[in-house]
């Protein structure tokens, strides 16, 4: 008689979390519909069946003892790292009640305070409470100032990110009204307008000081151009100018300032250990200002950061001549520059011109993450929750398109991945596609062979993907409605 061994399923490390992940998407789609609806009471059933929901306790100790990148900081308790019986004896015990905690304050000998009002700086939920309070800004404007579209009167355009916001329009006059309407508006909240933030300016022409505007470290100007290189309007005339989005000076400034202290740090440090650190502020830095004009700052940047990486490198060997100095440091190779790579490694300093741009394509309006939309978020997200991974990227590949009929997928089309073999078994994943079910039955067996020609044979094993629900998306700038305006 033999005796069966099981996997104990309460363990932290063998928790089923996509299904837990579904289900908590479930709900919150729910709740989606359940609002779109007008249904309060629905609303608020969902609301507890989710805040009661054992699998969305489990979800939320794993995001912000594993996921959130300031996990590694004690809070209140002190403590700052769990292991997997700890976070689930964490999500056993979790219970959400009304009443907030005292606040500990470490610039006040860790004293603790009353939480009576207010939040925490640099909580998460302060810039959710800011778009609450700030709700129906956009609505306001359009309600004082309506389109007029046979007098040519547009609305003004409202962009707003938590609490940081920027109103365009053409006219000087209707930007001073909208001030004053937005500063008696907040009035009532308890809330002003910031003076030393607040300023009227022009896209295009010198007022007080240099044209355009900085926001969210992104400067916004119009720049004038000639005839061939300017904007044109919805009627094809030229503009006499082109909006171009650039990183901030000040922002500029402040990362090379960042890079060349990270570098001092490590002066007596590893190579290796120097890279390390300064990919991690490069990385994440080059894909912030990945969307717009950037690609001559990247260049500078770089410049900059090597004149510093040089002065490293000389004062670790004051005694050595420049080029071997290059040679101890620096790969050369034709074609790809000056690499800054230990010798006989692989791993190398990651450049600022490295990252591809790509323009940022704005969310469509009335979209929500919960409309069942699933081919549009997996397409723009490149991730869903009920869709396989390798499909998602597939999708975000090919921008939506089957590469056979060059249609876009629509919600509903029944979809499967076509595998491409090598003959040697590698880079399997380059050679998949995504394609309509009827598109992959119209190509013959030949003609796939034929096509796939040295590269190996097709595996007929397909996985149909049925569409379902989408995911959750990122916060992105919301506008108030149509297109970009000048100020």
């Amino acid at each position: 008689m033999t005796t069966a061994t099981t996997t104990p399923m309460d363990r932290w490390e063998t928790l089923p979390w996509r299904t837990m992940q579904r289900n908590v998407f479930k709900v919150q789609k729910r709740i989606y519909q359940a609002s779109q609806r007008d249904d309060v009471k629905t609303v608020r059933e969902f609301q507890r069946l989710l805040m009661n929901s054992r699998s969305a306790k489990l979800l939320t100790v794993r995001k912000v003892t594993q996921d959130n990148r300031g996990k590694g900081t004690a809070g209140v308790d002190g403590v700052k790292a769990l292991t997997p019986p700890q976070r689930l004896k964490l999500a056993h015990t979790l219970s959400i009640g009304h009443k907030a905690r005292a606040v500990r304050r470490v610039l006040d000998h860790c004293e603790l305070f009353p939480t009576e009002r207010g939040t925490m700086q640099g909580g998460t939920i302060s810039p959710l409470l800011a778009n609450v309070a700030l709700h129906g800004m956009e609505e306001l404007l359009a309600q004082r100032f309506p389109a007029k579209s046979r007098k040519c009167f547009y609305a003004p355009r409202v962009i707003r990110y938590a609490d940081d916001l920027v109103v365009l329009h053409k006219d000087h006059a209707v930007i001073e009204q909208c001030q004053e309407l937005l500063a008696e508006w907040l009035q009532n909240m308890g809330l002003e307008l910031k003076p030393s933030k607040t300023r009227i300016t022009h896209t295009r022409i010198a007022l007080a000081d240099e044209p355009g505007f900085v926001f969210l470290g992104f400067n916004i100007r119009q720049y004038p151009q000639g005839r061939t290189k300017a904007g044109k309007d919805s009627q094809r005339q030229s503009l006499g100018f082109k909006l171009l989005i650039k990183p901030s000076k000040h922002a500029v400034k402040r990362h090379v300032h960042r890079l060349g202290e990270t570098v001092c740090r490590y002066q007596h440090k590893d190579q290796m250990l120097l890279i390390r650190a300064l990919n991690s502020l490069i990385i994440g830095w080059s894909r912030y200002y990945s969307t717009v004009v950037s690609q001559d700052v990247f260049e500078k940047v770089e410049y900059a950061l090597f004149a510093r990486l040089l002065a490293w490198a000389k004062r670790r060997h004051p005694k050595k001549g420049k080029w071997w100095i290059v040679d101890q440091y620096w790969r050369i190779t034709k074609g790809q520059g000056w690499r800054f790579q230990p010798p006989g490694s692989d791993y190398q300093l990651y450049r600022h011109s490295s990252t591809p741009i790509r323009r940022h394509v704005k969310v469509r309006g009335g979209r929500s993450p919960y409309d069942g939309d699933w081919l549009y978020w997996s397409t723009r997200l490149g991730k869903h929750p009920e869709v396989p991974l390798r499909v998602t990227r597939l999708l975000k590949r090919q921008r939506g398109r089957c590469p056979v009929c060059e249609l876009f997928f629509k919600d509903g089309d029944v979809i499967q991945v076509v595998h491409i073999v090598p003959k040697d078994g590698s880079g399997v994943r380059r050679h998949q596609q995504l394609l309509h079910r009827h598109c992959d039955n119209a190509i013959s067996v030949s003609s796939r062979k034929i096509a796939a020609g040295s590269i190996g044979i097709i595996d007929k094993d397909q996985v149909i993907e049925e569409p379902d629900e989408p995911k959750g998306s990122r916060p992105v700038l919301k506008p108030s409605g149509g297109g970009d305006s000048v100020a």
